[in-house]
């Protein structure tokens, strides 16, 4: 009983009238197309958590671990197969991969990490951080974005090295090029 109320209640923060859908494309499984799907999902932009639709679910291609990706007008999403999505950073015109098992997702402005069971390991702390590499991941606070044409930089703040669980492995004081140095030591 506990369990039906639980999730009845989760169920309850994604209750939407047409007007509160986002819009999405999507590549169906049999097909080679993009599609737009109008009522795609309501999103808790919140928490970045999100709720597609059973059409658009029950017709997406799934990989290995029951995960698909959608485009919003935002960025993207991963998705499992029950519907339930989380938001998910753009990396080369699509949706930022799973690095060591971690991809990273951003609410409320800040950088957190989550698993390919869409769950939050390392909350959303950081201005920016990127992808783990040997059990690692460099992040930053107060580091800005800047334009160079075509690609963005970071630039300033200070920088910083977490594990796979959030433990901050390298205080968050160094320069970009001093964590840099250190880490790759």
């Amino acid at each position: 009983m506990t369990k039906l109320v639980f999730i009845l209640l989760s169920s309850l923060s994604f209750i939407a009238s047409a007007e509160d859908f986002t819009e999405c494309w999507y590549v169906p499984k049999d097909k080679d197309a993009e599609v737009h799907e109008p009522h795609c999902l309501t999103l808790n932009t919140a928490t970045g958590d999100a709720l597609v639709s059973k059409r658009v679910t029950d017709s997406l291609a799934y990989d290995n671990d029951k995960l698909a990706s959608i485009r919003t007008g935002d960025g993207f999403l991963w998705l499992n197969s029950e519907g339930r999505g989380r938001q998910v950073l753009t990396y080369d015109n699509g949706p930022d991969y799973f690095a060591e098992g971690l991809a990273r997702s951003r609410q409320n402005g800040k950088v957190g990490y989550f698993d390919r069971s869409l769950k939050m390991v390392v909350s959303p702390q950081y201005d920016f951080g990127f992808p783990f590499n040997s059990g690692l991941a460099i992040v930053c606070n107060v580091c800005v974005e800047q334009s160079d044409g075509e690609h963005k930089m970071l630039v300033g703040g200070k920088w910083g090295a977490i594990d796979r669980q959030g433990v901050v492995v390298h205080a968050i004081r160094y320069t970009s090029d001093e964590i840099r140095r250190l880490v790759k030591d």
